[in-house]
């Protein structure tokens, strides 16, 4: 923007021009001076800084304030328009509970009707039921009465009527017999190829395992006794194949089914496969054929009471593989790895313990 400034004085001679301009009470080494030969500027730094700052402060207020009315017009607006939503809401709840009222009025006003004509129609009916009554009396008053005896006796027309002797029925039995079937539920069209084909691959697991213990081998009859498929099943254990080791021993159980060491070492199997009730139950069954407790079954004993431990264990029944395992050290005291598997299952029950009271305080 120009700016014209008039109060200053000049004189010229041949070869210089004099120029006088009041500074009113700025200093001169506060002043930009610039000379050339068809321009001269004095300029004061602060007082433009100063009107430049105050500049910028009356635009931040006007934006500012512009900006508030903004904020305030957009509130109002936002006030308005719910406060217009509002009542067409409750306008239309209004309509809405003004038809649900003269619904219910209409419907009310309806079957008040249908119970009047109801009522009518049953004063009308009983109406005519007396009718039909009083001249019926009227009627049996005008008749005679042999008539009416004649009438009584049509009634009983079927008195004297001989009765039929129909014979009994003979007797004979239905013999009925059943499909024989595997699976415990009924047979159903949608889950009968499922079934067979799981029974196929039972009868394959089976063939298989089986194969696994002959070793491709013709077996005997005598070959079949119970301590050759116990030997047969220790060698497969010791060759990591545990399921047929536990098969062996199944067929040695249903040869001789109160030999203990042959659910003993089949709860070792069941341990090594990870099915922990079946280990759970077997050693069970040798503790109850282990009867009555010698010296010369102590060992089995201990073992027994390992397995059992284990299985507990396993079963996260922390309590009671403790107890089982302090029931095998005192029969065997000397064995320290039972004593070391003892420690070590107390030291894991405590950690938990430990856990959970630090996390309460």
């Amino acid at each position: 923007m120009y700016i014209l400034v008039s109060d200053f004085t000049w004189f010229d001679s041949e070869d210089e021009v004099y120029l006088s301009i009041p500074l009113k009470g700025t200093p001169s080494q506060n002043c930009d001076v610039f000379i050339s030969s068809r321009y001269f500027k004095v300029q004061n730094k602060d007082e433009l800084m100063k009107i430049r700052q105050a500049s910028i402060a009356e635009v931040q207020s006007y934006q500012s304030k512009k900006n508030k009315n903004n904020r305030e017009e957009k509130r109002l607006g936002e006030k308005t328009s719910l406060q217009a939503m509002m009542k067409i809401e409750g306008d239309e709840r209004n309509r809405f509970e003004k038809i649900k009222k003269e619904a219910t009025f209409t419907a009310m006003q309806e079957l008040v009707a249908l119970q009047r004509e109801k009522m009518n129609d049953s004063l009308s009916e009983s109406a005519e039921i007396e009718a039909a009554r009083s001249f019926a009396r009227k009627y049996s008053q005008n008749c005679p009465i042999s008539k009416t005896n004649a009438l009584a006796n049509d009634n009983n027309i079927f008195k004297n009527e001989s009765k039929v002797n129909f014979p009994i029925r003979n007797t004979d039995k239905i013999i009925v017999s059943f499909t024989p079937r595997v699976f415990p539920t009924p047979e159903r069209e949608s889950t009968k190829e499922d079934e067979e084909k799981w029974l196929q691959n039972q009868a394959e697991h089976r063939r298989m395992l089986a194969s696994k213990i002959a070793e491709n081998d013709d077996l005997s009859p005598t070959e079949r006794d119970p301590n050759w498929l116990q030997k047969k099943a220790i060698s497969l254990f010791k060759a990591g194949d545990f399921e047929a080791a536990a098969f062996a021993l199944s067929e040695a159980i249903k040869l001789a089914p109160k030999m203990q060491s042959l659910y003993l070492n089949r709860s070792a199997c069941y341990i090594q496969t990870r099915k922990f009730f079946r280990a759970l139950e077997d050693a069970s069954t040798a503790l109850d054929l282990l009867t009555p407790p010698v010296p010369q079954n102590l060992n089995s004993r201990v073992k027994a009471h390992v397995r059992r431990g284990v299985a507990f264990c396993n079963l996260q029944m922390f309590k009671e593989g403790i107890s089982e395992y302090e029931v095998a050290a005192k029969l065997n005291p000397d064995d320290s790895s039972i004593r070391e598997d003892l420690a070590r299952i107390k030291e894991l029950m405590k950690k938990p313990m430990k856990s959970t009271s630090s996390s309460d305080s």
